[in-house]
């Protein structure tokens, strides 16, 4: 069924063709993780990890040492290859693999805590902490459900607590009472751009709601028109730039940092329904299988899903993962085999909706969130825009040219200019810029200028957003837009 509904979004498609090779490529790399972890039986086998984890760790600490502008503490930790989310990521595995392998000799069970709570520490990457304590949460019901043993839960809470009231004292900082950057970021519940690139994902999906574009089509969908392709840091600190070949992929690498929103956006309605229902297989063949290492993987990262594409394939080491493990469950139980069956059962069956209604509604957030909002009134700031300067026309090579005057509260805000079509779908983010307001009027006077590509014609979108919004905060303050067209006629 999964297959089926992916092909067939992508057959309807805007750009066929393209679609269905994004979608054989995709399917293919799924299946294929699913059916190698089906060969595997037992998660025993992801000890290897832990070596791997230890040396990118080493690798990200010296790259760190290699650049001069670093700050222990202070600097989120980078790698030449791993962003930051990532190695917080990489950090959960490593605690997941010490604390729940068995036969584990313990002294690498302490190297794997202390690596692990270092790389979710140094990386800043609140989603690398919400996916280890949802894989430990779920580690622990396992136990405490299928196996009636406390020890483990009790392992698992400790190692948890531990990690948590290392990061909260460290949090404290100096005497003085000054906090950390790198670990203040932890507690923060900015949506760290999130809410610009969700209403972008929304308005991209209103325009193709059935078919979607495509897997690995929504990224030039949803990319800043402005947006130029980024090579790993170390390249680009030493002035390497991207290849023609990867420029000429088209930001296919921009993601919605959402599960939901980036499904349907490549694969429409059908795709999104085939993937819920895949994922919810696994999670109930993972969970009757009684390993609490597959399940703390498998849940984990798909609770850091809800604000990242973490199991979209290709990826890093930690994308392959949920469909590994999710192979092993379909394999049976990994505890006693025998006691198990490939092929799924009538209770099953009777799960698999409701848990992909439970995954739909963890993972649909913005969905719901951006539906509440339309109804909540407003709590923010007042903000008006007054007069927006600004020509109908784009004539010749130099930039557009906005003259924006509006009145708001003394604070910071966001400006966030778009490009949408005539009708006000499918908007690119142009441009956003922090500005402060200093509450004397008019309190807003900034000058916008960004290059345009093509001819046209445009609906452009000037937003005054929240300076830090939190995620449930997808409305803009205040907005106004007005068409605008190509004409080098003299």
């Amino acid at each position: 069924m999964y297959v089926g509904l992916t092909v067939a979004a992508a057959l309807a498609a805007p750009q066929p063709a393209a679609a269905l090779l994004g979608a054989l490529f995709k399917l293919s790399l799924i299946l294929g993780l699913t059916f190698l972890g089906a060969k595997w039986v037992s998660s025993a086998s992801l000890r290897g990890l832990l070596p791997g984890i230890l040396l990118v760790l080493a690798t990200a600490q010296i790259y760190a040492a290699q650049i001069g502008a670093y700050q222990l503490l202070v600097d989120r930790l980078s790698h030449p290859y791993y962003t930051s989310v990532s190695l917080g990521l990489g950090g959960a595995v490593a605690v997941w693999v010490a604390v729940l392998s068995r036969s584990l000799f313990w002294p690498w069970r302490v190297v794997g805590i202390l690596a692990g709570g270092a790389l979710l520490g140094l990386s800043g990457s609140r989603g690398g902490v919400l996916a280890l304590l949802a894989g430990l949460l779920a580690a622990g019901l396992v136990w405490l459900v299928r196996t009636r043993r406390f020890q483990t839960v009790l392992w698992s809470a400790a190692v948890g607590v531990l990690l948590l009231g290392g990061f909260a004292l460290l949090h404290i900082g100096s005497a003085g009472g000054e906090t950390i950057p790198v670990l203040d970021r932890l507690s923060s519940l900015e949506a760290n751009g999130r809410d610009v690139t969700w209403s972008d994902t929304l308005d991209a999906i209103a325009a193709y709601p059935f078919s979607g574009y495509g897997p690995y089509q929504l990224g030039p969908q949803i990319a800043p028109v402005t947006e130029k392709c980024v090579w790993w840091p170390a390249l680009q600190a030493a002035r390497v730039e991207c290849p023609a070949l990867v420029q000429h992929l088209d930001n296919v690498w921009v993601i919605a940092h959402n599960a939901v929103l980036q499904v349907w956006g490549e694969s429409g309605l059908p795709g999104l329904l085939g993937h819920l229902l895949l994922c919810a297989l696994l999670v109930i063949r993972t969970w009757r299988s009684g390993d609490p290492l597959a399940n703390a993987i498998l849940l984990g990262l798909f609770a850091a899903d809800l604000t990242d594409n973490v199991t979209m394939v290709p990826g890093p080491f930690f994308a392959a993962l949920p469909w590994l493990v999710g192979g092993m469950g379909l394999r049976g139980n990994l505890v006693t085999p025998a006691a198990d069956s490939a092929l799924p059962s009538a209770r099953t069956w009777f799960a698999l909706p409701w848990v992909a209604t439970a995954l739909l509604i963890f993972w649909g957030f913005p969905l719901w969130a951006a539906t509440l909002e339309t109804f909540r009134p407003s709590a923010a700031p007042e903000v008006t825009i007054r007069e927006v300067v600004a020509s109908p026309v784009w004539r010749g090579d130099d930039p557009y040219q906005i003259l924006l005057m509006a009145s708001a509260p003394a604070g910071p805000y966001r400006l966030q200019a778009r490009l949408c079509a005539p009708d006000g779908s499918r908007c690119h983010t142009v441009m956003t810029r922090n500005v402060q307001s200093e509450g004397i009027p008019p309190t807003l006077l900034q000058i916008l200028r960004f290059p345009l590509k093509d001819s046209g014609p445009w609906e452009v979108q000037l937003q005054v957003r929240h300076f830090a919004p939190r995620p449930w905060q997808l409305r803009a303050l205040a907005l106004t837009s007005w068409p605008l067209r190509r004409d080098d006629r003299p």
